[in-house]
């Protein structure tokens, strides 16, 4: 007796997890649309980001060079004027 409980017990388990198995995969809809991709995996988007880090990196070389040609017209008028940009007092 205590066998065919054993066994029937058994046996409604594997048809209770194979009803689940089966009654769950049929009601999913995991298909992907891939006819829209995201923005960022476009080719445009990369090159307006390439066109922007261009346009940054030609800005802050031409403004490294602004600088030293400053430097250089204010070092130049201190040694004709004879003084080293301090005011007497």
């Amino acid at each position: 007796m205590r066998h065919l409980l054993l066994t029937l017990f058994f046996f409604g388990c594997t048809l209770l997890l194979r009803g689940a198995e089966f009654g769950i995969a049929s009601s999913l809809d995991i298909s992907i649309d891939y006819s829209r991709d995201p923005f960022y995996q476009e080719i445009w988007f990369w090159s307006l980001v390439a066109l922007f880090f261009l346009l940054l990196l030609l800005l802050l070389i031409r403004g490294g060079r602004r600088t030293k040609k400053e430097d250089a017209k204010l070092s130049g008028i201190e040694e004709q004027s004879g003084h080293s940009g301090e005011q007497d007092q």
